[in-house]
């Protein structure tokens, strides 16, 4: 009987042992048996492993969320150190509210050689510099996959609704991969800003497929020279491979460009953003598209080597297209956002000199905030003063607010 206890004994100490001095809800860490992130507790142990030894706790190790954190994470995980394992969010979400004056700051702060996907991120991150939602810095062959951010994430330079920045460096080994990315929240800081990444550079490849911001995107920019902010990417390196990126968010000002904010990039293929809500007047690698051009299947391809196919996107009869992911293309919130708002040719959010229309046939409503514009139950809205105003979408619970700038008045 003794025997039999001692052996238990040793086999708990071993599985705790596995993990460091961090305990989960279950798991052994492997691809078939991965640690089990189930509340603040599993965070914070996933937070001590990657901070331990630079992270060398969690080479090879496999994480799953089990269930949504909604207790908020105040902090990122792996502030001292580094995140290399694989972290599945198998759909569920997390809450962040980190406000801090740190650099590399997100979900993670630092991810080299690293997996993370099937994750959704909610509430802000608020930083100084290298900040992002999924993660702060990523590279040496980071994947990031099938990730939603609805956050606020803001700071001053390196700042991206997925990624702050990533370095793909010699001794690192490889570049990093972003695919099927989705940013809604709002993005803003002075310099080196992109609705999915802020800065992407170093001395491999980065690749960067089927990335969608729906996001509002803002920033200072330089006093003279490249803006360097984008609505997708704000600084892009000489060896990146960028296929499929679109902007269907609004812009702060014209010196954010549509997709790139410094077209460094050679190897670009289907890069297409709205010029009414991105009303860029420096964008040369991507292609310009009215609002009435990229709805239902107008954007839809045929081939299969088109990464706007619908094998990847929901193109559906006067809706904004729909990156597919997990169903989330199908959620309440995907649904808000891609119900367009149809200004007059010519105008810009930034211009609005003539009446124009909002989709409300599909149980979207909308409201002027400012008394400026008066909106009908057929979705024609009239302008009655001149001056900045701002219309806001509810569906089921969830609003989004694009602002417009009004130059002219329609009458009523």
């Amino acid at each position: 009987m003794r025997k039999n206890f001692t052996l238990l004994l040793l086999l708990a100490l071993a599985t705790c042992l596995q993990a460091g001095a961090a305990t989960f809800s279950g798991g052994s860490g492997t691809a078939e048996d991965p640690y089990l992130v189930s509340n603040m507790q599993d965070i914070e142990a996933l937070n001590e492993l990657a901070n331990s030894k630079l992270g060398k706790e969690t080479v090879g190790k496999y994480f799953k969320l089990t269930q949504d954190i909604e207790t908020p994470v105040k902090n990122a995980i792996g502030p001292q150190g580094v995140f290399k394992g694989h972290f599945d969010g198998n759909r569920h979400s997390v809450k962040l509210e980190i406000e801090t004056e740190d650099n590399t700051v997100g979900l993670f702060s630092t991810a080299l050689g690293a997996t993370i996907k099937n994750v959704i991120i909610e509430g802000f991150v608020h930083a100084n510099s290298a900040v992002g939602a999924i993660a702060g810095s990523i590279g040496g062959g980071t994947v990031i996959e099938n990730v939603v951010n609805y956050a606020e994430v803001t700071g001053n330079d390196f700042i991206g609704g997925i990624v702050g920045q990533i370095f793909s460096r010699k001794k690192h080994g490889s570049g990093a991969k972003l695919s099927n990315c989705i940013n809604y929240g709002h993005i803003s800081g002075r310099t080196l800003i992109g609705g999915i990444v802020g800065k992407s550079g170093q001395d491999f490849t980065n690749v960067m497929e089927r990335l969608v911001n729906y996001g509002f995107v803002e920033g200072e920019g330089k006093p003279e020279g490249e803006t360097c902010m984008g609505g997708i990417v704000g600084d892009s390196h000489a060896k990146d491979k960028m296929r499929g990126l679109l902007n269907l968010g609004t812009i702060g000002n014209t010196k954010v460009t549509g997709v790139l904010g410094s077209s460094k990039a050679s190897d670009l293929e289907e890069l297409f953003y709205n010029s009414q809500y991105s009303p860029s007047k420096n964008e040369e690698t991507a292609y310009k598209k009215l609002t009435t051009e990229l709805l239902g299947n107008n954007m839809e391809q045929t081939g299969a080597e088109s990464q706007f196919n619908s094998q990847y996107w929901l193109f559906e009869d006067g809706m904004l297209p729909r990156l597919k992911m997990n169903g989330q293309e199908t959620s309440p919130r995907a649904i808000l956002y891609a119900t367009p708002m149809l200004l007059a040719t010519g105008n810009t959010v930034n211009d609005v000199n003539e009446s124009f229309t909002v989709k409300c046939d599909n149980g979207v409503k909308w409201t002027a905030q400012n008394g400026r514009a008066e909106i009908g139950t057929d979705g024609k809205v009239l302008l009655k003063s001149i001056g900045e105003e701002i219309l806001t979408a509810t569906y089921e619970g969830y609003s989004r607010s694009i602002k417009i700038n009004i130059t002219a008045v329609s009458g009523i």
